[in-house]
C-alpha cells in the first residue's frame, strides 16, 4: 500500500477522467441549472455551461459536494493509501472543506488517515499547482510539512479578473442590484482582486476592455517586482474562457511592459466549471505564478 494519496474538488478546472487517470480522486461539486443538478466536471464542463448561459433568464448556481460523494472518495482512497491529503477550494468560496470535516468527525475510521488542507487555493491556482501539489504531498513525510509547503503560496496568490458580463457577476451574488444596474448604464467593467482565497471589497470600474487590461498590467507589476526582490521564479498567467481576441491583447500588453518576457513564456489557466458559472463566458484575467522552492519536491 503506497504512503501518500490525494483528493481533489472539481473546483481544480480538471475532469474527473483526468484527475482519476492520473492516480489521484476525485470530488465533484454540484452546479444547478433551473434547479437540475449536475456533477461539476463529470456530468458537466464549463463548454456546456457557456451554452447554457446563452440564455440570460437560465437559473444557475452553485453547491458544496454530495456528503456521500465526499464518503465513497474517502472509503476508496483509504483502500489504496496508507494517508490522503483532500486539498480543495478556498473555504472563503464554498462550504465543501466544512462538508469533508462533517464526514470525518463522523466516522473514526478516517482518523490519522484522511488529512483534510485548510486550504485558500482557489479554482486558478489549483489547476496551475496541479502537478506541484501531488508531487509535493507524495514526497513529504508527515501531514505538518505538508501544510508548511502548501501554506507557502498563502500569501502569493494574488489574481486581477474581469467578468465577460456583470449579469452574471449580479446573479451569482457578487454585485448588488444597484451596482449591476449601474455598471450597465456606464457600460463599466469591474476589476477584482482575488487574494488567498476571497475577492477583496473594493472594486475598480473602468470602462473599455484596453483600459481593463492596461490596469491589470498595473497591478500584475506589483506581485513581479515583490516576486523579484524576494528572488523567487514566477511565470505569467492568463485566463480568457477561450476568447481568441482577448488572449492576444493580454499577451501583447504582458510582452509589451516586459520586454524580457516572449509569448511562449506565458501559460494559460483553464477555468473550472464553477468558476464560469459565478463569471460568466469571456470573462478574462491575468495572474503571476510564483514557484515552489526546488527543496520542497
Amino acid at each position: 500500500m503506497e504512503e501518500w494519496g490525494v483528493i481533489f474538488d472539481s473546483s481544480c478546472g480538471l475532469s474527473k477522467e483526468k484527475v482519476e487517470a492520473d492516480g489521484n480522486f476525485f470530488i465533484p461539486l454540484i452546479v444547478r441549472i433551473n434547479n437540475e443538478e449536475f456533477k461539476a466536471g463529470d456530468e458537466i464542463f464549463t463548454k456546456d455551461l457557456h451554452k447554457k448561459m446563452q440564455n440570460r433568464n437560465v437559473k444557475i448556481q452553485t453547491a458544496a459536494p454530495k456528503l456521500g460523494d465526499i464518503e465513497a472518495t474517502f472509503n476508496k482512497a483509504i483502500k489504496k493509501y496508507k494517508k490522503v491529503v483532500y486539498i480543495g477550494i478556498s473555504y472563503n468560496f464554498s462550504s465543501a472543506q466544512n462538508a469533508a470535516r462533517s464526514i470525518y468527525a463522523n466516522n473514526d475510521k478516517y482518523k490519522g488517515k484522511i488529512f483534510i488542507y485548510d486550504s485558500v487555493y482557489s479554482s486558478p491556482w489549483i489547476y496551475t499547482f496541479y502537478d506541484d501539489i501531488v508531487k509535493i504531498i507524495k514526497n513529504t513525510k508527515n501531514f505538518e510539512k505538508i501544510k508548511m509547503k502548501l501554506d507557502f503560496q498563502k500569501d502569493k496568490m494574488n489574481g486581477y479578473l474581469t467578468p465577460g458580463d456583470i449579469w452574471w457577476f449580479y446573479k451569482g451574488g457578487r454585485i448588488t442590484k444597484r451596482q449591476y444596474f449601474a455598471g450597465s448604464l456606464l457600460r463599466v467593467k469591474p476589476i477584482l482582486r482575488v487574494s488567498e482565497g476571497k475577492i477583496l471589497e473594493h472594486v475598480i470600474k473602468i470602462r473599455s476592455i484596453k483600459r481593463v487590461i492596461d490596469k491589470m498590467m498595473n497591478l500584475i507589476e506589483e506581485d513581479k517586482n515583490r516576486a523579484i526582490k524576494e528572488k523567487n521564479d514566477y511565470k505569467f498567467l492568463i485566463f480568457t474562457e477561450g476568447n481568441e481576441e482577448i488572449r492576444n491583447l493580454l499577451k501583447e500588453a504582458i510582452i509589451k511592459k516586459n520586454n524580457e518576457i516572449k509569448i511562449d513564456d506565458i501559460g494559460e489557466i483553464e477555468v473550472s466549471t464553477e468558476q464560469t458559472a459565478h463569471m460568466g463566458p469571456n470573462s478574462f484575467g491575468v495572474t503571476l505564478k510564483f514557484f515552489f522552492p526546488k527543496v520542497f519536491f
